[in-house]
């Protein structure tokens, strides 16, 4: 692994310990019903929590397209690759199973009511239970529901356009020891 990758590792677990101490003892030492205090504690929290959130995007997005670019290049590698025919990308410190599924948009009440009600259908929903949207799905069970049967070569419900369907990225990472060995 890279030593800059190590150097950021480092430092975001750092950063981490270091705020989280500090959340814990703040948390222990709430300020006094001083109305004010309070009210500036809520904005210095609301304002942390946006910079957070925003480091939470911004490395969700670069795993994404980590993962994007790793299968990618999984799945052209020829079958007789040593990675390709053992499933699996061994490193020091990880092994990666790349995986490429399958999802579909959900058809909505609001935008698409006829494919909102065939699928509530197909799952066994009732109509005056579909007409009040009580049924959403469980996006990591669809995409595994609707990669199986596309793999198993089965059409996908009512009210799916195959159209609107799109590959999913994976790669499940199983540790082997830790980033900053």
């Amino acid at each position: 692994m890279r030593n800059d990758i190590k150097e950021l590792y480092n430092k975001a677990s750092q950063a981490h310990d270091e705020v989280m101490t500090k959340f814990l003892e703040l948390e222990e030492n709430l300020p006094a019903p001083d109305l004010e205090e309070l009210v500036d504690w809520c904005y210095a929290f609301r304002e942390m929590h946006l910079k957070f959130e925003a480091l939470q995007q911004k490395s969700a997005k670069i795993k994404r397209q980590l993962e994007q670019t790793t299968c990618a290049l999984y799945i052209n590698l020829p079958e007789s690759n040593v990675h390709r025919s053992r499933g699996k990308i061994q490193t020091d410190h990880c092994t990666g199973s790349p995986s490429v599924r399958q999802a579909a948009h959900v058809p909505k009440l609001k935008n698409d009511p006829e494919g909102y009600f065939a699928l509530c259908k197909h799952m066994g929903v009732s109509q005056e239970l579909a007409e009040k949207e009580m049924f959403r799905v469980h996006w990591p069970s669809f995409v595994d529901y609707i990669s199986d049967l596309t793999s198993s070569g089965k059409p996908v419900p009512p009210g799916i356009d195959v159209n609107k369907m799109y590959p999913v990225f994976g790669v499940r990472i199983h540790k082997r020891k830790e980033v900053a060995e």
